[in-house]
């Protein structure tokens, strides 16, 4: 009675069949008007976390359309957000103004003193160095 030794060339038929689905999935590509377009291995998305009663999202606009989303507790002061957002776009926070409703934010306010609610919204303004009266 003789006995083979599997062939050490070749991978075992279950790993292969693996291989070749994986391959089959990585490759899976459609071209759409010059563009390639991937169907395949999507990842998952995270899911967000619920707001608890003390925190709120709120939004800041610069004056050029950019907004930024921030999650913010409504007794802490603002000043947190508001040089985090600074950071986030590369400027120095003493050159910006932000305004809620119509009135200036001081960074000692919190979102609780302005009345803030979820998805409110805060204008980020840089401020106007001279211009003020014109040379005749």
């Amino acid at each position: 009675m003789t006995t083979q030794s599997p062939d050490r060339s070749s991978p075992p038929p279950k790993l292969l069949s693996a291989l070749c689905s994986l391959l089959s999935a990585l490759s899976h590509t459609a071209k759409f008007a010059g563009k390639h377009h991937t169907t395949a291995l999507k990842m998952p998305q995270p899911a967000k976390r619920p707001l608890d009663q003390s925190t709120i999202e709120v939004k800041v606009k610069s004056q050029d359309g950019r907004q930024l989303y921030f999650r913010i507790n409504r007794s802490t002061p603002l000043q947190r957000l508001l040089v985090a957002y600074c950071q986030q776009i590369n400027i120095d926070y003493k050159t910006m103004q932000f305004v809620y409703n119509g009135n200036r934010v001081t960074a000692k306010q919190t979102p609780e003193q302005l009345g803030m609610e979820d998805g409110d919204e805060i204008d980020a303004l840089t401020h106007q160095m001279g211009g003020g009266c014109r040379a005749f």
